[in-house]
This record gives C-alpha cells, structure tokens and sequence, in this order.
C-alpha cells in the first residue's frame, strides 16, 4: 500500500502546475504579439513555478509558489556580443504600488486565500492588465523607474528584516547596547586562514560594506560620522550604501 501511495503523488506532482501553465500563457500571450516578446522557458520545482518571457531590452518572469503568492518581476535585460544576461529585477507589485496606489497588493499573497484556478486566473489579469496599460516604458526597454523601484525594495527588504532577525542589515543583533564605531567595525577586514585555504582569493571576507550599512540603519550613524572613522569620503559612504542595495 506504501508503494502505491508513492505513485501517486509521483503522478500528481506533476500536474500541480498545468492549470498555472496554461492560464498564464493564455493571459500574458499579449506579450508576444503587442511587445515582440518569446517564451523562453518554464522552471518548476515545487513549490515554484517560473515562466520566463524575453525581448530584445526586458524580461518578464511570472511565478506562483503553490497556494501562497503570484508574482510578476520586471528585469533589464544585459546584452553583450554572445549573450543575454538577467540584470536588475523588481516585483512588479512596486511599481503598481507607485502607479495604482489603489490596489491591494495583499491581493497576490497569503496562505489566508482560496486557490482556486478562477481566483488565480484574476489574479494574472490583473498583472497583464496593468503591464499592458501602466508599464509599456518597461516593456519597451524604458527603465527610467527603476531607481525608484530599488528604493521601494531596499526599504521592504529592511523593513522584513527587522521583523524577522531585529536588525535592518538582516544579521542577528550583535549588541545589547548602543555600539561605538569602532565595535562595530571591530573584525571587519579580519581573514579566516581556512576560508583563505579552500577558497584562495574568490571569495571576499572583507565585511566593510556589511559593516557601513549596519552602522547607518541599525545604529543611525550619519555619512559623515562613517566617513570620518573609516578615514573616507561622504561620497565614498554612500555608493558603499547604494552598491548594498545594488546587489540584494
């Protein structure tokens, strides 16, 4: 009997994703035929599902975590002679965020929701929709917004860092009390010989940038205070604070 349950959750594990599939071909086909997009894959790994759309400047990348959240995240494309590469990305709930400040975002998420195929179909309209008629700058390779975009995501990352580990930087809180500069930069450009041994100079143990960032969100140290420590320039200190941003 064991062995019998076995196959069929096998069998039904693969179509967990068909419907989704489907919908979502049917519904962003608009994409293809207004936008000269391609489908240019499908990643399914429960309990995600990924379908990927390129055109010559943006990518689109539609998702569905199983009976949790429907996602739509907007990328410039990077070409170079050879290749196409993903660059920055943004859910697309920011920038409908900025642009229908009326809508529910809460809408697209929560295990709270019945997931039917009817309510997931709505759902992807809803994204196609607003693609088609607030984001046509994206999707024609305009991605004057997304400076904005990364604002929008920077501060919401924070914010569900806090909630979740107590600190804005995502690490657990090193101090019990207000640290000075100089504890917390504490370590920062220290080498461990082993890490050294297994990886040589591929990985980066310097911890300066980490650092920054956690004594200007955490610990609310000013620019200039940061600066002055570590012997540097306000300008410096603030591309060390963009680039952290960057490369989340």
């Amino acid at each position: 009997m064991g062995a019998k349950r076995k196959t069929k959750k096998r069998k039904r594990s693969g179509k967990f994703f068909e419907s989704f599939k489907q919908t979502a071909t049917d519904v962003f086909e608009f994409l293809t035929t207004d936008f000269g997009f391609s489908h240019v894959g499908v990643s399914e790994w429960m309990p995600d599902c990924v379908i990927t759309y390129q055109n010559q400047t943006t990518g689109i990348k539609v998702g569905y975590e199983w009976e949790s959240q429907l996602g739509v995240t907007v990328v410039r494309l990077e070409r170079n002679a050879t290749e196409v590469s993903e660059g920055k990305g943004y859910d697309l709930l920011f920038l409908m965020g900025l642009r229908k400040p009326q809508t529910n975002v809460h809408n697209f998420y929560g295990a709270d929701k019945e997931w039917t195929n009817s309510f997931i179909e709505d759902r992807l309209r809803d994204y196609a929709n607003f693609l088609k008629e607030d984001a046509r700058d994206i999707l024609t390779g305009d991605f004057s917004v997304f400076p904005e975009l990364k604002k929008l995501s920077a501060h919401r990352r924070r914010q569900t860092n806090k909630e979740y580990f107590g600190t804005y930087c995502g690490e657990s809180p090193r101090f019990s009390e207000h640290p000075t500069l100089a504890q917390i930069f504490t370590g920062a450009t220290d080498i461990d010989p082993e890490l050294k041994r297994l990886f040589g100079d591929k990985l980066s143990q310097d911890k300066t940038q980490f650092r920054i960032y956690e004594a200007y969100w955490d610990h609310q140290y000013s620019v200039r205070e940061i600066a002055e420590f570590l012997n540097r320039n306000d300008r410096s200190i603030k591309q060390e604070l963009e680039d952290f941003d960057d490369h989340l």
